[in-house]
């Protein structure tokens, strides 16, 4: 989450290179986490084939009352 936390959104193929794991994998988790409504795949603005990955505006709202050392650096 952090590394979802700390960008603008993120494709699940880029997630799946930072994190050092296959795209199947790595989409077996966004699919459970989109499930618990803490992420969100958006449509890309310049493609919509592709998607980013971004945090729901509740769990942002969260962060940045909680947890304002999360917010991105």
């Amino acid at each position: 989450m952090e590394i979802i936390i700390r960008s603008d959104g993120l494709s699940l193929k880029d997630l799946s290179a930072r994190l050092g794991l296959s795209h199947s994998i790595v989409s077996g988790i966004v699919d459970q986490l989109e499930r618990q409504g803490t992420i969100e795949r958006q449509a890309a603005e310049n493609d919509r084939r592709f998607s980013r990955i971004v945090m729901t505006r509740v769990v942002r709202d969260f962060l940045r009352d909680a947890l304002p050392g999360l917010e991105r650096s």
